[in-house]
């Protein structure tokens, strides 16, 4: 909308003029990317040519969790043959008027026969030189097995992305008469698939672009797993569950391009052929690979500069050699490695430390200068006796029993950090509080940390809710403190203070988000609203000052 003032100041000439309508299709296509396809068709209600921009629209997303009922198979019926002949006219007219660069659906398929509409819709894509195609078909396992995809999908030279999830490519070959060819395929995703060893192979090598493979959670009958033959091959992810390869006892990787490495998986033996360009590696799962495996697959890829393990059972001798021999890393990931016991971490190069939920680590000594994020969550018990130089900002999440010396092993922790969050999960007895209920009298603050975002979470009582919020505060100064909004005695702690916002667990209660929504949002409102939230925290703005500060 525009206005225009005429030259008379009494008169007001509104001139109205539709700039909605006069988008170019390349501005209505981007908004289009943005919005979910059932929005994208309420569109065509802004104007007739947002209507003939949205059949042009080169995406087509069919997304049953976005339609809903909506978008469901019911069957076969019998039409009229004169009504099928118009509709087989306009369907071919439609056909070649859009352009599809991007196919996806997801739809659920409880019956045998409409395995064939599937199959339809997928051919029509491909004959509209589709570029992108995702295809999710859950269905019983019955139908899963008989549920083979149209030969078309497999030699499309326009398509770039390929991702296939609950289908059956098991004879494939046989079915396909050796016309699998992809020549312009990048991104290749297998995902709840059967298939046998020789059909991932061979269609590897029918995919002499690919450079970004995962391979996750299929089933089929293998003994060996060979990625090989990839020249372009960056990315490689292999999920592999016990469950689905009982017979799987090698996985060979000759890839001289490849920078990024994920294996998950049971015991198997891996090999891994040298790859200079190799940066990033994530081992995830128990037993994965032995001790020997790992020190091989590390030794022939030693300038690892990002390294994630999970699940995984390292030692501390294990570390502590993988340390002294990759001293490239800049980004280290621990998590749930629960042999580890002591870890000594030195480096200049280390940008990026997480350490989380490792059970038994009682011993940390770390020096990371130029460290830019360090995450930790787990027990504060293996930094009381160790020492951590890192001077970015943490962001920590503990779990700390609040007996009589908690606040003194905190503040050893804290004491001259910055904290971009700290997360404290406090279960406790009886605290005696700072102060007896009938004498007011100032806080003592001494702040010896900064911290942006204090969460807390805590089964403490009425009384020792108290002793841990005026603890927190003496040895910190936090911007924001968000507690669990089911924590009613909270209001008679903290007063006066600023409710910036409530994360809600429900957001579906007209009623409740009504009453949150509300400026400035006050306690008493906060907790009539409590009972229809369904947990979640709130957030408060704290504004410090330099004068004493009284609790109310």
């Amino acid at each position: 909308m525009d206005a225009t003032v005429s030259d008379s100041p009494q008169e007001l000439n509104i001139e109205r003029i539709d700039r909605i309508s006069e988008l170019p299709e390349s501005i209505i296509h981007h908004i289009y990317s943005f919005l979910p396809t059932k929005d994208t068709a309420i569109t065509t209600l802004l104007s007739k040519s947002w209507g003939s921009k949205w059949a042009s629209y080169p995406n087509l997303d069919l997304d049953q969790s976005l339609f809903g009922k909506e978008l469901e198979i019911f069957g076969f019926h019998r039409e009229n043959p004169t009504e099928n002949r118009q509709k087989r006219v306009r369907k071919e007219k439609f056909i070649k008027f859009i352009c599809v660069q991007k196919f996806k659906l997801y739809i659920s398929i409880h019956e045998l026969k409409h395995i064939s509409l599937v199959k339809k819709w997928i051919r029509l894509a491909m004959k509209r030189s589709v570029r992108e195609v995702k295809v999710h078909t859950p269905m019983p396992p019955f139908l899963i097995r008989i549920h083979t995809l149209p030969q078309e999908i497999f030699a499309c030279k326009s398509v770039t992305v390929l991702k296939l999830c609950c289908c059956d490519l098991r004879g494939l070959l046989y079915k396909a008469k050796g016309a699998i060819k992809l020549p312009s395929l990048h991104n290749l995703s297998l995902n709840q698939v059967f298939v046998d060893e020789f059909t991932v192979k061979v269609l590897l090598l029918s995919c002499p672009l690919i450079a970004r493979f995962c391979f996750r959670n299929c089933k089929g009958d293998f003994n060996d797993l060979f990625v090989a033959g990839l020249e372009n091959l960056k990315i490689l992810k292999l999920i592999m569950p016990k469950s689905g390869f009982e017979e799987l006892e090698r996985v060979t990787i000759v890839a001289p391009s490849l920078q990024s490495l994920t294996i998950s998986g049971d015991a198997v033996m891996i090999k891994a052929h040298k790859s200079q360009e190799l940066k990033s590696l994530t081992l995830k799962g128990v037993d994965m690979v032995t001790d020997e495996l790992f020190h091989n697959l590390m030794s022939e890829h030693p300038l690892l500069e990002t390294l994630q393990l999970d699940h995984y059972m390292v030692t501390d001798e294990l570390f502590h050699n993988l340390m002294s021999e990759h001293p490239l890393f800049e980004t280290l990931q621990l998590d749930h490695c629960k042999m580890l016991e002591r870890i000594k971490i030195s480096s200049h190069r280390l940008k990026s430390l997480t350490i989380r939920d490792c059970l038994y680590l009682e011993h940390c000594e770390i020096v990371t200068p130029n460290l830019l994020s360090f995450e930790y969550d787990g027990n504060l018990s293996a930094f009381c006796g160790g020492f951590i130089y890192a001077p970015c900002q943490w962001k920590v999440k503990l779990e700390l029993d609040c007996d009589i010396l908690w606040l003194c092993d905190l503040e050893s922790l804290v004491q001259g950090k910055r904290f971009k969050d700290l997360t404290l999960s406090i279960s406790s007895e009886e605290i005696s509080s700072y102060y007896d209920d009938d004498e007011k009298k100032p806080l003592a603050i001494s702040p010896c940390c900064e911290v942006e975002h204090l969460s807390l979470g805590t089964d403490a009582s009425q009384s020792s809710y108290k002793a841990i919020i005026e603890g927190l505060f003496s040895i910190c100064q936090p911007k924001i403190l968000s507690v669990a909004s089911t924590i009613k005695s909270a209001n008679k702690f903290i007063r006066d203070v600023k409710i910036e916002r409530v994360k809600r667990a429900k957001e579906d209660d007209p009623q409740c988000l009504a009453l949150l929504k509300q400026r400035p949002l006050q306690w008493d409102t906060l907790l009539n609203a409590l009972p229809k939230l369904g947990g979640g925290h709130v957030y408060f703005a704290l504004n410090w000052s330099t004068q004493a500060l009284y609790q109310s």
